[in-house]
């Protein structure tokens, strides 16, 4: 019987071979437990981050969040993980929140904690302005931000052929935006409060909050829900109108003086 024969030749790219084989196992078995051990260290998890810039005051919506994956190990404690939990919260007004941050819960307070004039949803050229309001002129509470209200004077004046003093009655503002209602500790008001609203703040433009300042001098400045501040399309009459009070209150009507309200003796 014939023996095999092989060469030495053979043999060697064999071992080679079965050499490079075993070399290439051994990289992928490590590359394989490197990847393991890496993704262990990283331990992806998702997190909301601010979609944009978040200025002081702003009431967080959900178009202001995007939801990434970031590894575990950066997350902190502290950081707010659930994005439903951040709708409705407020960046505090002493803080501000960068573009793909994450939202450190230090840096956010409820809505209705909000009490500085940057949370104001003020529009362009627009000032916030403040009513003095009670139980009775704030309807029993039920005027509230979203609302539009008119704003009427009520002080004295004397007429320029007379020496006795008379109420004077008048419109200042129509479909004034209510921005804010608060009570006597300058807490939110809602329906269902049990205190009283104390301040009604409105959004006027700078030319009205200029006439409404000057009628708060003078007199009281009140506020009105009638059915032109209800339907814009409306106009209502009145003993002065608009037009009638924005000169007497700026000294331009001859035939009518207005006579600073002193304030009542406690």
């Amino acid at each position: 019987m014939k023996k095999l024969k092989i060469s030495g030749s053979f043999c060697q790219r064999y071992r080679l071979l079965l050499t490079l084989i075993l070399t290439l196992l051994v990289g992928l078995c490590g590359y394989k437990v490197y990847e393991m051990t890496v993704q262990a260290a990283i331990d992806p998890i998702l997190v909301p981050v601010a979609a944009r810039y978040l200025k002081s005051g702003t009431v967080i919506q959900k178009a202001d969040i995007q939801v990434i994956e970031v590894p575990r190990p950066i997350v902190l404690d502290g950081v707010e993980k659930d994005p439903d939990r951040l709708i409705g919260q407020a960046v505090d007004i002493y803080n501000t929140v960068a573009e793909g941050s994450l939202f450190y819960q230090e840096l956010l307070i409820p809505k209705e904690e909000l009490h500085d004039v940057s949370a104001f949803p003020l529009l362009e050229n627009e000032a916030a302005v403040t009513i003095d309001a009670d139980i009775k002129t704030s309807y029993a509470n039920s005027i509230l931000p979203g609302h539009q209200i008119d704003l009427y004077f009520q002080g004295y004046a004397t007429q320029a052929d007379e020496s006795e003093k008379r109420v004077l009655y008048g419109q200042l503002v129509s479909q004034a935006r209510v921005i804010a209602v608060r009570d006597s500790t300058g807490k939110n008001i809602d329906a269902q409060s049990e205190k009283a609203t104390s301040v009604i703040v409105v959004a006027l433009s700078y030319e009205d909050a200029d006439l409404v300042q000057r009628a708060k001098f003078f007199g009281t400045v009140l506020p009105m829900v009638t059915y032109g501040s209800l339907n814009p399309e409306s106009q209502s009459e009145d003993f002065y109108d608009i037009v009638k009070m924005r000169e007497l209150l700026y000294q331009k009507a001859i035939d009518v003086s207005l006579i600073k309200e002193e304030p009542k003796d406690e």
